[in-house]
Order: structure tokens, then C-alpha cells, then sequence
């Protein structure tokens, strides 16, 4: 939009950008976004994100807090999102402390015990499952543009595939088994205090189908009576923006 600066950042390990033999973890991607912010935008803005995306953007803004993320955006958020009743007893079995306070004070012993498979069996399921995604991504990506698949054109697939081929691809796929406990999104917003719109695809069909359950769940955290919390359900898949870009911009 005239007047405004917008920028779309390829995260490490996503995209375009590159892919070293790191741990991955939605902290590390936080902090990115964060040190972004701070270093880079040097203002007062918005943060959006798109499934992982949006769980990113959300923490870093609570990191932030809300004089420098002035408000956020989840289109089809990944990230826990449990009930009130399920916050308290998880707080409640750490003493009445949320998780980042419990982390702070009792580091990693905090976290339930990570036990990933070996590093051999995920790469070679990291590989077996690009062999089967490759030849794959314009049909799969079709399914989650269920209202608009004519959205899915040669450009998106062909990045896709070229980001799929980059050196430390699978590292980053496989990544996913070896993620530590996440924060849930209700600590998150409860921390950040800001205003958050989300802008859901309920028909996405990633997530066994859950976008409408998800989707009324936010209630659990914030208030659509005080403004805190906007939600535009729109017809659209996994990727909103994409598939409905002036719907998207319209709740924007």
C-alpha cells in the first residue's frame, strides 16, 4: 500500500535463504525476526506470518511487546492453542509459572525429555519424503488452495522445487521431529497484550480439518469486545493471502 513499507523476509532455513547443518527450533526463528526488527525496520510495525509463520510472529511480538509490534497478523497460525482450563493446569503443574518464566528460571530441565529418532533415519526419511513432495508440489498445493487453485501457477511451484533443492534442505525438513515444547499461543498473546487480527482459511485442510474449531478458540485468549482480537473467516485454503490476496488486504 502507497506509503507503507512492507518486507517479506526469507527466514534461515526457508526460502531463498540458506540452509546451514544448524538446530532449528521456533526460537531460533524468533530471534531472527526480533534482531530484524530492531536492526533492521528501527520503527514501530506490524508483524505477519502464515502458518509456522504466524507461531513466529507471534513470539517474537511478545518478545517485542507491543510498543515496538504494534499489532499482528496469523493467517491460519500453527502453534498450541488449548483452553483455559488446560493453561491453568499446565501452569499449575510448574508452580503457578508460565513456560518462558519457567524456562528462565529452571533453563532446559523444564522441557519434557526430547527423544528424537536417530539423525540417520531422519535423513533418510527426510529424503524419502522430498522423493515423494518433488514431483508432487503443484497437486499438493492445490489441495490447500481449495477455493482458488488456479492460484497455484508455475512460479510458486518452480521456487518451491528450487528451495527443496538447496544444500541443508532436508536438514531443515527433518527439523520438525526434534522441535522442544513450544509456548502455547495462549501464553503468548496473554504476554504480548497487543491487538491481533486473524484472518483464517476455513477450509484449510491441513490440521485434520480444525481451521473452524482453531478458528474459535482465540476466544479463549483475548476479547473481541475490547478490540485485542479481530477474526475474518474467509474462504480460502492454508494460504489466504495467496489465494485470497484482496479479502487478506481488506482485513488488514
Amino acid at each position: 500500500t502507497k506509503g507503507h513499507t512492507c518486507y517479506a523476509v526469507d527466514l534461515i532455513g526457508f526460502g531463498h535463504a540458506q540452509k546451514p547443518p544448524i538446530s532449528y527450533t521456533q526460537y531460533l526463528w524468533e530471534q531472527l525476526v526480533c534482531d530484524f526488527v530492531k536492526q533492521v525496520v528501527c520503527q514501530p510495525s506490524y508483524l505477519a506470518g502464515n502458518s509456522i509463520g504466524g507461531y513466529t510472529a507471534m513470539s517474537a511480538a511478545a518478545s517485542l511487546g507491543k510498543k515496538t509490534c504494534v499489532g499482528v497478523i496469523l493467517l491460519n497460525s500453527a502453534g498450541r492453542l488449548i483452553t483455559r482450563e488446560e493453561e491453568a493446569a499446565e501452569r499449575a503443574s510448574r508452580g503457578g509459572r508460565t513456560l518462558a518464566v519457567a524456562m528462565a528460571e529452571d533453563g532446559a530441565d523444564i522441557l519434557e525429555p526430547l527423544k528424537p529418532p536417530p539423525s540417520w533415519l531422519l535423513t533418510a526419511g527426510g529424503r524419502a519424503l522430498f522423493a515423494y513432495l518433488q514431483p508432487n508440489i503443484a497437486r499438493i498445493c492445490r489441495q490447500v488452495y481449495p477455493n482458488n487453485p488456479d492460484a497455484v501457477d508455475d512460479s510458486l511451484t518452480k521456487n518451491i522445487l528450487r528451495d527443496s533443492n538447496d544444500p541443508g534442505a532436508v536438514n531443515v525438513l527433518t527439523s520438525g521431529a526434534k522441535l522442544p515444547t513450544p509456548i502455547t499461543k495462549n501464553e503468548l498473546m496473554e504476554g504480548y497484550g497487543g491487538r491481533v487480527l486473524v484472518a483464517t482459511g476455513m477450509n484449510d485442510p491441513l490440521g485434520g480439518g480444525q481451521a473452524a474449531k482453531r478458528y474459535g478458540m482465540y476466544l479463549e485468549v483475548a476479547s473481541e469486545e475490547d478490540g485485542s482480537l479481530v477474526r475474518v473467516p474467509l474462504e480460502a485454503g492454508h494460504c489466504p493471502h495467496d489465494e485470497a490476496p484482496q479479502e487478506v488486504a481488506e482485513a488488514i
